[in-house]
């Protein structure tokens, strides 16, 4: 009984598991095993009981350690100690495939050929990008799944088992929508949809956690962060005057044609001519004149007096210059004139400390998980690796 126990700790202790570190989860499971067990055999007074418990608990480590070791060995890298089986790394190689092929189209003008994969682009090879990004992919995420393990929200991640839960989740829709009840969302998920919507689920809940725990921020620390962030966030133009000259495009051809003409549109004003005086010599050009407030809500992400009022605060009382933006193709080139600005104010804290909350809380966790990304610890099985292709 004595050596059946010591042979366990020795297993369950072993420098190997530290190495890969998955000690931890092992010594969780087998400690757990053997108490039992351990409770067992104490009951029992007759040698043969405490002979067969003692070859039951040495077999439980050994396939504890099984379990890790095979999938150590059937993982194409391990991140963190956290193995990614090949399954899971074309899962992740697959949803980087469309972005390779138009960073290659577009910097190379690459078109897809049966030897597009492996063939060199100036020293780029579509193959090594696509697998750059999944790696880059996955780094993020196992970082997180580890952290979220250390923080006690998840107790360890295998993908052999996050396909059972996937099965069973399809399994109940489908059966509940069979059945006449409510599925909010789709009946069934794709195993790709399903694993971005558990990791997105994770990731709120982890922020959640650090933010009451590691993020948590007293008064004090909230006004110095707001100090040294509040001429980014935090100032503002109370109101801003221009008159305009737009010159629309809807092409590449028509934008330059459109900048030619604002150039020398710019060029009239600064000898004199007044904007609105230009229309009859530019007549492509649409004149506006408008006061900006800083209070007014100006809704939609591509609204035009959105886009006009984001250029016009690059203007100085005084300034004449030819202004445009790259957000939109099918926007405009303008030519403004800054007719009056109001002196810029700061919001106070008492009024944005839930803001300065979010923003410290942001720029913390975003250099958490950087840091964690950088320090990673990866191991590729260069067999495996090199053996995944796309055709």
């Amino acid at each position: 009984m004595v050596t059946a126990l010591w042979t366990s700790w020795i297993l369950l202790n072993s420098p190997w598991l530290g190495k890969f570190n998955a000690k931890k989860h092992f010594l969780k499971r087998g400690a757990q095993c053997i108490k039992r067990m351990t409770s067992l055999v104490m009951k029992k007074t007759t040698a043969f009981y405490r002979f067969i418990s003692s070859i039951i608990i040495v077999l439980i480590c050994l396939f504890l350690l099984y379990q890790f070791f095979f999938r150590q060995k059937n993982s194409v890298v391990t991140i963190n100690g956290m193995p990614v089986p090949e399954d899971e790394y074309k899962l992740h190689l697959s949803s980087s495939i469309a972005i390779t092929y138009n960073y290659f189209h577009h910097k190379y003008g690459a078109k897809d050929h049966d030897d597009f994969w492996t063939t060199s682009y100036e020293g780029e090879v579509p193959l090594e990008y696509v697998k750059a990004k999944t790696n880059e992919k996955l780094i993020h995420i196992k970082v997180l799944q580890k952290l979220a393990i250390e923080e006690g929200l998840i107790h360890v991640f295998h993908y052999d088992d996050f396909l059972v839960q996937w099965d069973e989740d399809n399994r109940r829709g489908k059966a509940t929508h069979e059945a006449g009840g409510i599925i909010y969302g789709p009946i069934e998920n794709s195993i790709r949809n399903y694993y971005n919507y558990l990791f997105s689920n994770l990731v709120i809940k982890l922020k959640r956690k650090l933010n009451q725990t590691r993020f948590a921020a007293s008064d004090s620390t909230l006004k110095s962060y707001y100090e040294t962030i509040k001429g980014e966030y935090f100032r503002y133009t109370p109101s801003i005057k221009v008159a305009y000259l737009e010159f629309p495009y809807k092409s590449s051809s028509q934008k330059e044609i459109a900048l030619k003409e604002a150039h020398a549109a710019q060029k009239r004003v600064l000898e004199g001519a007044a904007v609105e005086a230009l229309t009859g010599e530019f007549p492509l050009a649409h004149y506006g004149r408008v006061t900006y407030s800083d209070t007014a809500l100006i809704y939609g992400e591509e609204n035009p007096d959105r886009v006009r009022r984001k250029l016009a605060l690059q203007l100085n009382p005084g300034d004449i210059k030819v202004l445009y933006t790259q957000e939109s193709m099918n926007s405009g080139i303008y030519l403004m004139q800054c007719l009056g600005r109001s002196p810029e104010r700061t919001l106070a804290f008492s009024t944005v400390k839930q803001d300065v909350l979010w923003y410290y809380q942001e720029a913390k966790y975003s250099k958490l998980v950087d840091s964690l990304k950088q320090n990673a610890v990866v191991r590729f099985n260069q067999t495996l690796y090199q053996s995944i292709k796309i055709r």
